[in-house]
């Protein structure tokens, strides 16, 4: 601001802060404000590979979705084994049960 200006926004007739001073005071802390936000977002890039937020959101993403598929094979695998499980059983008791048809009624085996 130039001198000329600056003198007449010191202060005010009545002793107390023109408002000119209070708009240069203001534009002062803005600085300040908007310096220290500059600084800040600075930190919070540098915390990334490269800078990269898109990247390192990428990142997760895929992680998520491998733990997702790795759920998935997980319980699709459980899935099988319990219906293969469940057919073997089956099967054992229908062969008991043929078994001991066979022998109550005397059908093949020896006598």
């Amino acid at each position: 601001m130039p001198e000329h200006n600056r003198r007449t926004c010191d202060a005010s007739p009545d002793g107390h802060t023109s408002p000119c001073r209070l708009l240069i005071q203001r534009t002062e802390v803005e600085k300040e404000i908007l310096a220290k936000i500059e600084e800040l977002v600075e930190e919070f890039h540098s915390a990334f590979v490269n800078e990269d937020l898109i990247g390192h959101k990428n990142a997760h993403q895929s992680m998520i979705d491998a733990n997702k598929a790795a759920e998935n094979f997980w319980n699709e695998l459980r899935l099988d084994l319990a219906k293969k499980s469940l057919w073997g059983l089956l099967m054992l008791l229908l062969g008991f049960a043929m078994l001991g048809l066979a022998a109550k009624f005397g059908i093949g085996g020896a006598r």
